[in-house]
């Protein structure tokens, strides 16, 4: 998406709300890191739904039709408090032009959202250097301005049970939940459980914890360090069964694998260096 371009700003960096401020890092971060693994950054949304926090991809063929998708989503998100948008793009500088992962996000009811981004450079290898702090670079239309807090909702317009929004289109990609709560429920298959952050244990007590779900479970050691917990499937049909292991776990991201990923299993949860 690297024709996808927010008006540089050269005004005083304004205070942004802190759950905004959290959201747009997340998203930076987690872009930071798979182009890093060499990955391809497809522009994705985060949606903050009270303890929840849902990713989804938006693949197209041009930036105006993946712009017009993380729209969508984000306009349906009633209940949602913040969300971001994150992709791969470019800005004008004094020095020319620059390349910059941007995240540009709101909350409901702000006229103007905004927009912070990691300048990088690609060196002789193809690897890429990002700046090591995130650059405020301007404002852009706010998804959410049609939107009321997300308080100001019934609870007949929120799902509570998985914590989807039920006005937003679309398969969600991700979702996050900090709580701790497990579930029985009778499942098959097999999960591959990594430990990616040499945390002593981790892997076995997510691995007790999906096998009350129903699945059998392998464990051992991821081959390189992740800073956050994901749980890894293949097919669209496994997403909702996806984040039921993610709630289960109490921890984590649920994701389609893109390539990056292999194993040979129903699921893959590597353990990230934000388990609890």
């Amino acid at each position: 998406m690297a024709d996808r371009t927010v008006e540089n700003s050269s005004e005083e960096v304004p205070e942004i709300p802190e759950m905004l401020e959290n959201v747009l890092l997340f998203a930076l971060d987690e872009a930071k890191e798979k182009m890093e693994e060499g990955a391809e950054l497809v522009p994705f949304t985060t949606l903050v739904v009270k303890e929840n926090l849902f990713i989804e991809s938006h693949p197209g063929d041009s930036s105006e039709e993946c712009y017009n998708l993380a729209q969508h989503t984000v306009e349906g998100a009633r209940g949602a408090d913040a969300y971001a948008f994150c992709y791969d793009g470019y800005v004008e500088t004094d020095d020319g032009t620059k390349d910059v992962v941007i995240a540009e996000g709101g909350v409901p009811g702000a006229e103007d959202c905004y927009a912070v981004g990691y300048f990088y450079t690609v060196d002789d290898e193809g690897g890429y250097i990002f700046e090591e702090e995130a650059a405020y670079i301007g404002e852009a239309p706010n998804f959410m301005a049609k939107l009321k807090s997300g308080v100001d909702y019934g609870e007949d317009e929120i799902d509570e049970k998985n914590g989807t929004v039920l006005a937003s289109t679309g398969d969600k990609a991700g979702s996050t939940s900090n709580t701790s709560s497990t579930t029985t429920a009778t499942r098959s298959g097999k999960v591959a459980v990594k430990n990616g952050a040499n945390i002593d244990g981790a892997a076995a007590t997510a691995a007790t914890k999906i096998e009350k779900l129903g699945y059998t479970t392998e464990t051992g050691n991821a081959s390189s360090s992740f800073s956050t917990t994901v749980v890894v499937y293949t097919n669209d049909s496994q997403k909702e069964a996806a984040e039921e292991i993610v709630k289960q776990i109490g921890n984590g991201v649920a994701t389609k694998n893109d390539g990056r990923y292999t194993f040979s299993t129903d699921f893959l949860v590597v353990i990230g260096s934000d388990w609890k």
